[in-house]
């Protein structure tokens, strides 16, 4: 990380610090994401890793207001359908940790 600029840096932390924070309120609040939430968080973290951090915050920002799931996952099952605040968690964890120096 040490290599990256200051913009994406400040990019990176902040798409970090807004995964958190969704995260904490739903443990504060006592309740799971439901299936759109975690999907598009799902999509901020895959975008996190990727070094995506604008789609990140766009796929968190689509976490916030319950955006429609696209058309093509809408029919489908997966990880997003029964996804913890603790999975969310680890995942986030996993890919620091990957990333740190």
């Amino acid at each position: 990380m040490a290599d990256e600029s200051p913009v994406l840096e400040t990019a990176r932390r902040d798409l970090v610090r807004h995964i958190q924070q969704f995260v904490a309120i739903l443990e504060r609040n006592r309740r799971q994401p439901n299936r759109r939430e975690a999907y598009h968080v799902l999509v901020a973290l895959e975008c996190l890793e990727a070094g995506n951090h604008e789609q990140g915050e766009a796929a968190m920002r689509d976490a916030g207001h319950l955006v429609a799931l696209p058309a093509p996952v809408a029919g489908l099952q997966g990880i997003h359908e029964k996804m913890t605040t603790q999975q969310l968690s680890g995942r986030l964890a996993d890919i620091l940790d990957r990333s740190a120096p």
